[in-house]
């Protein structure tokens, strides 16, 4: 688990989203809200490796 998300680490937490914004308070809804950051980063493009990706769907798109 992330230093940051450590059971001495802050008490609350403010997440927002596009659909709610929440605080989750106990150290179960706190540990829940770092496994998923934590499979979020794990899911991510590198930062370079986004606009390739995003290039090759233009030309992929723009030849149908």
């Amino acid at each position: 688990m992330d230093e940051q998300f450590a059971p001495s680490a802050q008490r609350r937490l403010h997440t927002e989203t596009f659909l709610r914004a929440e605080y989750v308070e106990t150290h179960a809804q706190v540990e829940k809200m770092a496994d998923r950051f934590s499979v979020s980063r794990a899911l991510a493009l590198d930062e370079g490796a986004s606009p390739g990706l995003i290039a090759g769907a233009v030309v992929s798109f723009s030849q149908q």
